[in-house]
Order: C-alpha cells, then sequence, then structure tokens
C-alpha cells in the first residue's frame, strides 16, 4: 500500500515539475482587416436613408473591426444594414463566432449559417457570405431574414 502511495505521488510530482507550462490565456482574437471602403453598392436603396464608412470597432464592439452601416427607414420601421470585409472566410468565421458570443441567446439560422439575438435591447442578424460578415440591426428575425437573403445576393 505504502509502495503505490509512492508510485502515485511520484507520478503526480513528475506530472507538475515536467512538461511545459501552459500558455497564458488570452483575450478574443481581433480580426485585422484593411480600411474600409464605401461599400454603399452593397446596400438596397429603397428606404435607404444614409450609408456611413466605420474606420473601427463597428456598433461599438470593441471586437469588431471598421465596415459599413446603412440606415434605413421605410413602412414606420427603422433599421440599421452592414457589411465587413474580411481577408479571408476564415477571419470572416471568427468575427461570426465573436458576434455570436456577444447575443444573449443566439439563434442558429441554418439556411444563412448566422445567428439572431440580441445585445442589449438591441437585436441583430449577423451571416457570414465568403469573406463578408453582414447583418441586419433593429429587426425581428423574420424580417431580418428577408432583407439578409437580399443582402447576399448583392455581397458577390
Amino acid at each position: 500500500m505504502v509502495r503505490l502511495i509512492c508510485v502515485i505521488a511520484g507520478c503526480l510530482l513528475a506530472m507538475s515539475c515536467g512538461g511545459e507550462q501552459t500558455a497564458e490565456k488570452k483575450g478574443p482574437t481581433k480580426v485585422q482587416v484593411a480600411a474600409p471602403m464605401d461599400e454603399t453598392r452593397r446596400f438596397e436603396m429603397a428606404g435607404r436613408e444614409k450609408v456611413e464608412v466605420v474606420p473601427d470597432q463597428l456598433f461599438g464592439k470593441s471586437f469588431l473591426p471598421g465596415g459599413n452601416v446603412a440606415s434605413y427607414e421605410k413602412g414606420g420601421k427603422r433599421w440599421q444594414q452592414f457589411v465587413i470585409k474580411a481577408k479571408s472566410p476564415a477571419d470572416t468565421a471568427i468575427l461570426l463566432g465573436q458576434f455570436k458570443d456577444a447575443m444573449q441567446q443566439p439563434k442558429f439560422v441554418a439556411h444563412m449559417g448566422g445567428y439572431y439575438g440580441t445585445d442589449g435591447a438591441r437585436s441583430y442578424f449577423v451571416f457570414p457570405k465568403g469573406n463578408w460578415l453582414a447583418g441586419v440591426a433593429g429587426l425581428p428575425l423574420e424580417e431580418s431574414d428577408t432583407i439578409g437573403r437580399q443582402m447576399a445576393l448583392l455581397l458577390n
């Protein structure tokens, strides 16, 4: 019995002393993108009030780089649509994951490969399209989905 305890203690000591230290915990990966260009052509004209080029931290979110935000008003409803052009689909996937993690109770929208949820009092529908991360802010899922499908056509 003593021998077994010594063997176990020796193994535990060897495991704790030997080997490499684990990596330090890092914060979220910040995806680097080139300065955003005016992408007005990526947004439907009907109901569009303006398009803004945001240099960094779209919607004030520290994990998002810059992009374009279009403001809309139609039928008494107000919302925004946005696009961010990443360097690769892998970077787009990172941004999508970080956006999903910022949402409360994100719902996966399979046919778009994106998520719908809220961040504070505001709703977001965000989806990938190649190098693009796109989305709709401020509308219910059904309306966001319809607008998102239309947006996807303009991101080729």
